[in-house]
This record gives structure tokens, sequence and C-alpha cells, in this order.
């Protein structure tokens, strides 16, 4: 098997390329600092001192009531279907035949 001369050049220069962009990815992502914070503000929530809210004004003429809705008659559900009776297991299969019996042994010098 014959190895072409361009295939070891082309491996060198595709793992120096490879070397030099993981290099610069690393470089790089440690010269990127996130921005500095903006500086923390207090704030105080000014409540309003003036007088109390007044209470909640309520309606002197009642509004319109609901209609009482008609409830449909009242249906009985039909009746359960009979559940089904269950057959008996089917018998298990006969156990399978003994084995023939070895031939019987013949005499060496027949």
């Amino acid at each position: 098997m014959r190895i072409d001369r361009g295939l070891p050049r082309g491996a060198a220069i595709s793992l120096a390329v490879h070397v030099a962009l993981l290099l610069v990815l690393l470089i790089g992502v440690d010269l990127m600092s996130p921005p500095e914070k903006p500086p923390e503000i207090e704030v105080e929530l000014a409540s309003n001192p003036g007088p109390p809210s007044a209470p909640a004004l309520q309606n002197s003429t009642p509004g319109p009531t609901a209609a009482t809705a008609v409830a449909p008659d009242a249906v009985e559900a039909p009746p359960a279907p009979d559940k089904p009776k269950d057959t008996p297991p089917e018998p298990p299969p006969p156990p399978p035949p003994p084995p023939p019996p070895p031939p019987p042994p013949t005499p060496a010098g027949i």
C-alpha cells in the first residue's frame, strides 16, 4: 500500500490550523472580560403621607340578578352490561413422548 506524498503534508497543515484555532479561542476567551456592573443605587420608597383613602363606595340600587338556570331532567343511566362468563382454561398440551431407547450393543468381534 502506497501513501501519497500530499497526505502527510495535508495532515500537518490541518494539525497546525487546528492548534492555532484552539489557541486563538482559548486566548480570546481569556481576553474578553464581562463588562463591569454599574454601581448599585439605593432607592427609598416614599409613601404618600396624605389622608387615608376613602372606603370603597357601594351602589345604593342593586344591579340585575342572574336568571336561574333550568336544570335538565335527571335521566337514569342504562344498566351496566353483564360480566362475561369466564371460559375454562385450555388443558395443557400432553407431554412429549419419551426418547427412543438406545440401540442394543453389538459385539465387537462381529
